[in-house]
């Protein structure tokens, strides 16, 4: 016999059967990995491990982001996958639940049953996509039956770049070396050490080997704080690309100046080199990383938070400025970046490099180097910006690099400056794309 409630006591809320559970692991890692996508697109916002709910831990929360990082990476491709199913164009929502299903089924290799089923369920937990589940059920089968073959014929390259991106592809490297790029950034990327000293001994410790330029390159890692060496600050993570313009300064003799510094991977280079070094960077928090890897390392650096356009103090022997840029090089660790770097921000960001420089090479003693880089593909913030510094500045001097600098001449341009492209080394992984150049002053 039930038990009514007492006046003023509300009767116990049974749950709804039909109501999903989105506190199953199931739907949970995928609910957390859609909230993550719609907010990167919306918003233009990066990926970040932060905005995942706190209550997802451990090894659900690493699925979640990497399910988020596949979808933001095979988003073109995914999208002609539905377009090639659906009737008529879906709802924008309807159309990020079917990206997830889509990836999980083609790329991911996830059993049908499982990934229609939550998404259908996750779906039905929607505010606006409840009535949209069956249209999602009916494509998502309609993938997983007879998808593979169409999913294999795709120029998977061309689908994942936007068209913006793929016309700045082809105006700077050409249709064959922008599909080359777009191609290798489709790879997860390996984790790169930079290490203080014996990288070969270290490879051999971590069961890694050792990249043409002499980082320590991990295919599986695992976790990064529980590897050795860590905790005594024997190395740091660095892409083994990223770890090059450090290695472009003169023998250390010095006081050095590190532009926009953080998270501090050249710092540390620059430091462990024997260069007396001052680490500059406008943001708080990333310098507060600078603080933390140089004390984990044992290595020494004065740190200052400024605007690197006003800040004016001294002169220096070596100047290396990272620029903020799109960072457009990195795009196996960022898959997101096509997706959220547009034409506007590209312009805007070259303006700033346009300012930088001038402001970098008036800190430049008489005598020393600058070194300028950026992790961007586009040559309007890499080669471009070299031409017109070097053209408007009669007492800077171009300092080319030797061919066989880095031990790989497909590193250097004809100009002899640094080139790097996620498409080169392809038998051992790839790198990050950079660009830098290095000037000397007068004396």
């Amino acid at each position: 016999m039930a038990v009514k409630p007492k006046a003023g006591q509300k009767a116990e809320q049974k749950p709804d059967p039909k109501t999903p559970d989105l506190k199953s692991p199931q739907l949970a890692v995928r609910n957390a990995a859609l909230q993550l996508i719609t907010a990167t697109l919306e918003e233009g916002e990066m990926l970040d491990e932060r905005a995942l709910p706190k209550s997802l831990q451990g090894a659900d929360r690493a699925r979640a982001m990497t399910l988020a990082k596949q979808v933001m990476r095979w988003i073109g491709s995914a999208d002609q996958m539905i377009d090639k199913f659906a009737n008529t164009p879906p709802r924008e929502d309807v159309r990020m639940i079917l990206r997830i299903g889509v990836v999980e089924l083609m790329v991911m290799g996830e059993a049908a049953f499982g990934v229609v089923d939550s998404l259908v369920s996750l779906a039905h937990a929607g505010q606006h996509t409840t009535l949209a589940s069956g249209f999602i059920n009916a494509i998502l089968r309609k993938v997983a039956k007879e998808g593979a073959p169409i999913w294999a014929k795709l120029n998977h390259a061309r689908h994942s770049a936007t068209e913006d991106g793929w016309r700045r592809m082809k105006t700077d490297w050409g249709k064959a070396g922008g599909l080359r790029i777009l191609k290798a950034q489709l790879d997860d990327a390996p984790l790169d050490l930079t290490v203080k000293s014996d990288a070969a001994d270290w490879a051999t410790r971590l069961g890694g080997a050792v990249t043409p330029t002499g980082s320590v390159r991990l295919t599986r890692p695992g976790a990064v704080t529980s590897l050795e060496g860590y905790e005594t600050g024997e190395w740091w993570v660095q892409d083994a690309a990223a770890a090059l313009p450090a290695r472009m300064a003169p023998p250390a003799n010095g006081k050095v100046l590190d532009l926009c510094a953080a998270p501090g991977g050249k710092t540390m280079q620059l430091a462990a080199a024997g260069w007396d070094v001052t680490a500059l960077d406008s943001s708080v928090p990333r310098m507060r990383r600078v603080e933390a890897n140089l004390k984990r390392t044992g290595l020494t650096a004065r740190l200052v938070t400024a605007d690197a356009l006003t800040w004016a103090e001294d002169t220096f022997d070596l100047v290396l400025l990272d620029a903020p840029c799109s960072a457009t090089g990195t795009v196996r660790r960022h898959p997101e970046l096509p997706s959220t770097r547009g034409e506007a921000e590209i312009a805007t960001l070259s303006a700033l490099q346009k300012k930088l420089l001038p402001a970098a090479w008036a800190r430049v003693a008489q005598g020393g180097t600058l070194i300028y880089c950026v992790c961007s593909m586009t040559k309007t913030e890499g080669e471009d910006q070299a031409a017109a510094f070097l053209s408007a500045t009669p007492d800077a001097t171009h300092v080319p690099l030797q061919s066989d600098e880095f031990g790989d001449p497909d590193l250097v341009t004809e100009e002899g400056d640094l080139r790097t492209k996620p498409s080169l080394w392809p038998e051992i992984g790839g790198m990050d794309g950079f660009f830098a150049f290095r000037a000397q002053r007068s004396a």
